[in-house]
């Protein structure tokens, strides 16, 4: 994700979805950047009904190659979001919210 609006990235997630025929997004995002990947994930799915959700997280290592002192850890969230059910149950799976929590409460063709 980058340093862009929240407004922005859901106004493009849901062209993505409606008029270019996406069945899967994904946000991905290191450190101070997670926090906007989960609220574009969380407002995504309000919006559409039916979106399915898989969390990674993970960690990097940042850094030039040349400085060892300058070397750091950074934690990963990759949010996958999809209209259609994964094949396998995945551990940091989350099923599409009621169509009573869904703020448009619209069903993509």
């Amino acid at each position: 994700m980058g340093g862009g609006r929240v407004r922005t990235y859901i106004q493009y997630a849901l062209e993505l979805l409606n008029e270019k025929g996406f069945s899967n997004l994904e946000f991905a995002a290191m450190g101070r950047a997670i926090n906007m990947a989960v609220l574009c994930a969380e407002i995504l799915k309000r919006r559409v009904h039916g979106l399915h959700q898989i969390t990674e997280v993970g960690e990097v290592q940042t850094g030039n190659g040349r400085a060892l002192a300058s070397k750091h850890r950074v934690c990963v969230h990759a949010l996958s979001v999809c209209l259609h059910v994964p094949q396998h149950q995945h551990i940091r799976y989350k099923p599409f919210l009621v169509v009573e929590l869904c703020m448009e409460r619209k069903l993509l063709p």
